[in-house]
């Protein structure tokens, strides 16, 4: 087996038949930056040989073997930015919520589809992700039923000749304001995770 991570990569990318430049369209970094990598001209970091080892439908640790006659300290690093990393994917996925603002149901769609894509490896943070996606379903059913129920209401205040209804707009933007407030919420732990 080759022994650098960037021989590593080189070599199952060839096993592949691609190009440095089809590897780079598949895991959305630039050409010179699988160049710098398979040159072994830059460190890797680990998100980056997460994203090389998806790509090329290989094991994670098939390219991330650490050298053993060069131990390195830059694995520790990667540790912390890697951490920091998922915490910033995480506070995207959070803030993807908002998009509700826009569709609000099937705004979930978003938050769910970043959580599958990133593949958030620390534990307590993919928990929350997945606390996060949860918490807009039962938003969005929970805003439906609230809906559905004001027609109820409606009809039912219609059928009796009431001159009076339910607004809309009332539950509506206290599930809107609700919303808002769990996204807040959940950015607060975020931040103290």
């Amino acid at each position: 087996m080759t022994t650098t991570v960037g021989a590593r990569i080189a070599e199952a990318r060839k096993a592949k038949g691609w190009t440095q430049e089809e590897l780079a369209e598949q895991t959305n970094l630039t050409v010179r930056t699988i160049q710098r990598l398979e040159n072994q001209a830059n460190t890797p970091r680990l998100h980056t040989l997460r994203l090389i080892a998806q790509a090329l439908a290989i094991p994670f640790e098939r390219i991330n073997v650490p050298l053993v006659e060069a131990p390195s300290t830059s694995l520790l690093d990667d540790g912390v930015d890697t951490l920091a990393e998922e915490r910033h994917s995480l506070q995207l996925l959070n803030l993807s919520s908002l998009f509700y603002l826009l569709i609000p149901f099937g705004h979930f769609l978003l938050p769910l589809y970043l959580l599958r894509k990133q593949a958030l490896q620390h534990k307590p943070y993919r928990q929350l992700g997945w606390q996060i996606v949860k918490t807009q379903l039962l938003w969005n059913a929970g805003t439906t039923a609230l809906m559905l129920l004001t027609v109820l209401v409606n009809v039912g205040l219609a059928s009796r000749n009431q001159p009076y209804s339910i607004s809309y707009f009332i539950p509506f933007v206290a599930m809107y304001v609700l919303n808002g407030w769990l996204i807040y919420r959940f950015g607060k732990r975020i931040i103290s995770a």
